[in-house]
Formats: C-alpha cells, structure tokens, sequence
C-alpha cells in the first residue's frame, strides 16, 4: 500500500511492501499518530486494516481518526486532543461528527483494543483470520490487508506462560511475520 507522504513513500520504495514492519522511537514521538494515518490512508483506499491499539481507548481512537478525517480535502481540521479533552463546543462536535461518521463506518477498518498486559499474543492470529475471512482475497495476495498492534511492549503471554517482555515481543513478532507470510 501507497503511504499518505510523497516523501515516506519514496523512501519505502513506493509504500509499505507485504511483510512485517517495525517502527521504534522515544516515547511521544508520533508513533501512534503515524500509524492511524497509515491504516486510515490504507483504509480509504479500499485496504481492509485491522487497528489493535493496547494504550488507546476507543474514545482516544475515534478521537484521532475523526480528527485526521477532518484535515483531508483542505478542511481546517481539529486536533484530536481538543475532541478528547472536551474542549470542542458541543454544535462543532455534532457537525464533525455527523460529516464524517458514515464514512468512517463504511471503512474496512476494525478496531480492537485489549487491556495492556491482557491481550494475549496468540489472539494477533485469529483477530487476523477475522479480518481476512471478512475481506477474502479473490486469488493468493490479490488483497492485501494491514494489521497495526500499536504498542507490542504492552502484548501479554498466554495464561500458562511466564515471558519477559524480550520472549513476549519476540513471540509476538513471530506471529505477525506468520501473519505475513500466511494471510
């Protein structure tokens, strides 16, 4: 999938290839900002994503995509802290929202959030079957699809297992670079 940026894109040779992708910064960074904005992009252009954020809440979520859905076409966009925080006055909340809500449901685009040190590595697998059996692919790799976990620090080991985080975002990378390779 093409990225959002002329100049990210170039730099990924052409967008994001199939595969497992990795991005590491300092906290505060944008991270999580980014990758909305890949998965909306990759959303709006017709590629079913699945969105896991383990530090979001849906609130949070809906906040930063409504904001993002208001900067496109050269709206004067609203930042999603203000959506957040309660600082919109109601009238401008209801018109943001009633703008973009259809749109933002029709997407293919599912949200999933678990509670951080809750959300079992081994459910990336079957939340991926999910998206991919609602989104089939009319022949190997005729569709591709894009599952962002946002914050894999916070991914938990199944109940029977005791893994440091090192074992636990190995393990759970392993899964996504499955993930890749199988779906």
């Amino acid at each position: 999938d093409p990225a959002p940026w002329e100049s990210v894109a170039e730099k990924l040779g052409g967008g994001l290839w199939p595969g497992l992708h990795v991005l590491v910064s300092n906290p505060g960074l944008g991270k999580t900002q980014f990758t909305l904005q890949i998965a909306l992009y990759a959303a709006l252009a017709g590629t079913p994503v699945l969105y896991i954020g383990l530090e979001l809440d849906d609130v949070q979520v809906i906040a930063r995509l409504l904001s993002l859905l208001s900067l496109r076409n050269g709206g004067k966009g609203e930042k999603w802290s203000r959506l957040f925080l309660g600082q919109i006055q109601p009238d401008e909340l209801r018109l943001l929202r009633d703008r973009h809500a259809d749109e933002l449901c029709a997407l293919p685009l599912k949200i999933e959030r678990g509670a951080p040190h809750g959300w079992d590595y081994n459910r990336l697998r079957s939340s991926a079957r999910a998206l991919r059996e609602s989104f089939p692919e009319d022949s190997p790799g005729s569709r591709p699809m894009l599952v962002v976990l946002d914050f894999l620090q916070l991914v938990a080991s199944p109940e029977s297992a005791r893994e440091d985080l090192r074992e636990r975002i190995s393990r759970a990378s392993y899964v996504g670079r499955s993930i890749a390779l199988d779906l």
